[in-house]
């Protein structure tokens, strides 16, 4: 699932997410490509939901669109 880059700040980018996630409150382990041959493992990510927004990935990774391969 390809999620688009909704904003960022000086060490994070903020993702929108399509859908509720199941289990919104729990860190989550993901698993991202971000480039042709760049692939990241992200273990406590922060799931958060912004007003005006929706469900937003909060990573250490800062790009225009990534796609997501894996989020438990």
């Amino acid at each position: 699932m390809r999620l688009k880059l909704v904003r960022a700040d000086e060490a994070h980018g903020y993702y929108l997410l399509l859908e509720k996630p199941n289990n919104p409150l729990k860190l989550s382990t993901i698993i991202i490509r971000a480039g042709p041959r760049e692939y990241y493992e992200v273990r406590d990510a922060v799931i958060n939901y912004e007003p005006g927004t929706g469900w937003v990935l909060i990573l250490p990774i800062i790009r225009d669109e990534i796609e997501l391969l894996y989020l438990e």
